[in-house]
């Protein structure tokens, strides 16, 4: 009789200590989950920010007046116009850039001075269905055919997806 009831003992030992083993894996499941859903969050985050940058450097968009730069950065509201032309003559315009923005969208919004119509302008469409990330860039605008000192404040918006 003592025998069982020893029995029991351990029985009821183990029990308990299973039970909070058990407790303790699905705790470190829910927090490693969420570490990991946090992570996935960041390099998203990171990625938008990395195809914004990429854009924002392109030689074909950077401000020039006669061959030199002018001081800080910003794009040229004339380059933006003719390369947004191209994008919508050109059907391959897209493969040529996919390597460089994947699928994402590249648009360039005046905000100050108002223009009407507004100024809004898509650098690179390449759009599909599922989450989107999106990042907005404080830019100068230069217009050129105002005069080369001629800034306006603007966004890029930078929009990723993910299938």
């Amino acid at each position: 009789m003592k025998t069982q009831i020893n029995m029991f003992e351990s029985i009821a030992v183990l029990i308990v200590f299973m039970f909070l083993l058990g407790i303790g894996l699905v705790l470190y499941g829910v927090i490693h989950k969420s570490n990991i859903e946090k992570d996935i969050s960041q390099q998203k985050g990171l990625k938008t920010t990395t195809i914004a940058e990429t854009a924002f450097y392109l030689p074909e968009l950077e401000c020039t007046f006669r061959g030199i730069k002018p001081p800080g950065a910003c794009l040229e509201k004339l380059k933006i116009d003719t390369m947004t032309e191209i994008k919508n003559q050109d059907r391959l315009y897209n493969t040529k850039y996919y390597e460089m923005f994947g699928n994402s969208k590249i648009e360039i919004i005046q905000v100050y001075p108002r223009e009407s119509p507004d100024y809004t302008r898509v650098i690179y469409d390449n759009t599909i269905p599922g989450k989107k990330t999106i990042s907005r860039t404080p830019i100068q605008l230069l217009d050129i055919t105002k005069g080369p000192q001629y800034f306006a404040f603007g966004i890029m918006e930078v929009t990723t997806y993910e299938t």
